[in-house]
């Protein structure tokens, strides 16, 4: 006869059974699993060869941007801007293929390590119920209830072992819970990457039917003349010119009265080479440094310095918060275009301008690092494509023709410094 103890061993045996066929059930969704981890390395490579063509066409775009401004040299940089938005439209699809990859492969592994907890923990109930029905039983009971005496110790030392594999289980159970959550908190990113790239698309669409508009609105103003073309260009600087000149006096005026309509200040600056922020475009060009540049010195800024750095990833390109914080402000100028200002920790500012659109954040939402603010474009008086970056330790708005503005020739510090 097997004692009561035998036979919770006989069913602990049978639970092994059990779950050894689980475990080839894992083995089985495994294969779905790595058929679709393929396919996402495969996806990985057409990605990182499509990022590849958008960065060849956007060191094009650059390179003839510091060319002499002629209309076959515009006209050309619309061509592979142009393609480069083709490109990017595509390689968009593309990255939302795999991050719907990465979510599938992320649900079957959630799938999988729920149903292994599950199982764990049948395991572990079998095991608290065997402890527990020898610890009820007591160890006379169980001294006398074998016909033998080695039953008894064999016993012991089975017990000594649903001790061990509790202690295991309970382990193991703790362990794929913390994995399930990690698992459950990348699926969530993922989602809402996928979200960010879905809108990412339709402003790489509006961009690219902007691109095209422009340059045929061009054609049709200088009439494929490159005096008007010249004469257009004249028209611009000094509209900017004259902007900058007003801004100057305005800026005096708000600051003598401290009429401010948002304002900070930040304490203690940390000091140059500190890296506090994150570069706010990934794969991104210089295209313009801060202060007396060869630009500023045209008297670009009213014959001030470059408040701030140009970089260009395309037009359509991600613009990401440099640092954790919260929105400040936003709005749109003549100046400076779609613009987002987002406060961060010792109050210092950063200001992102030129965006193709406002920015998708609301005023007083928390940001991190990394998080999409907006699009690179070219609005307000831009020279192409790009984002203006500036770095504050002093940060004021006020209004102009009932469009916010902010300060710009004091109160900045070199980006550069800090990045």
């Amino acid at each position: 006869m097997l004692s009561q103890l035998s036979k919770k061993f006989f069913v602990g045996a049978l639970l092994a059974i059990l779950i050894s066929c689980f475990f080839l059930f894992l083995k089985v969704e495994a294969i779905t699993l790595e058929e679709i981890q393929k396919q996402i390395a495969e996806m990985e490579k057409q990605v990182n060869s499509l990022e590849g063509i958008s960065l060849s066409y956007q060191r094009i775009v650059n390179e003839k941007q510091k060319n002499i401004n002629t209309l076959s040299n515009t006209i050309a940089i619309f061509s592979n801007k142009v393609k480069k938005l083709e490109n990017d439209i595509y390689l968009t699809g593309q990255e939302i293929k795999l991050k719907n990859l990465l979510i599938q492969s992320l649900e079957i592994e959630i799938d999988k390590t729920s149903l292994d907890i599950k199982e764990k923990r049948s395991v572990l109930a079998g095991l608290i119920k065997a402890v527990n029905d020898y610890d009820k039983k007591g160890a006379i009971e169980i001294l006398f209830e074998g016909d033998k005496l080695s039953d008894f110790f064999d016993q012991a030392r089975y017990l000594e072992i649903i001790n061990t594999n509790l202690n295991g289980a309970l382990n193991d159970v703790k362990n794929l819970k913390d994995e399930l959550e990690n698992k459950k908190i990348a699926s969530e990113k993922e989602k809402k990457n996928l979200e960010e790239l879905k809108e990412k698309t339709s402003i790489q669409k509006y961009a690219l039917n902007q691109e095209k508009s422009d340059q045929q609105k061009i054609l049709s103003q200088t009439k494929g003349e490159e005096a008007q073309y010249q004469s257009l260009l004249s028209e611009t600087s000094r509209k900017r010119a004259e902007l900058l000149k007003e801004i100057a006096v305005l800026e005096k005026e708000v600051e003598r009265q401290k009429s401010f309509l948002y304002y900070a200040e930040a304490g203690k600056i940390p000091p140059a080479g500190t890296a506090i922020f994150r570069w706010p475009e990934n794969k991104t060009i210089l295209t313009q440094g801060y202060g007396m540049t060869s630009f500023a010195k045209t008297g670009a800024y009213g014959g001030a310095g470059h408040n701030g750095i140009d970089m260009a990833a395309g037009i359509g390109s991600s613009v990401m918060a440099a640092a954790d914080g919260e929105v400040f402000i936003s709005g749109y100028n003549n100046g400076w275009g779609n613009w987002v200002a987002i406060k961060h920790q010792n109050d210092m500012v950063t200001l992102y301008a030129h965006m193709i659109k406002s920015t998708v954040r609301k005023i007083g939402e928390r940001v991190s690092a990394g998080d999409v603010l907006g699009y690179e474009g070219s609005t307000g008086f831009s020279t192409g494509s790009h984002l203006h970056f500036s770095v504050y330790n002093k940060f004021f708005t006020y209004t102009k023709n009932d469009q916010i503005y902010f300060n710009y020739f004091d109160g900045t510090l070199n980006p550069l410094n800090y990045l």
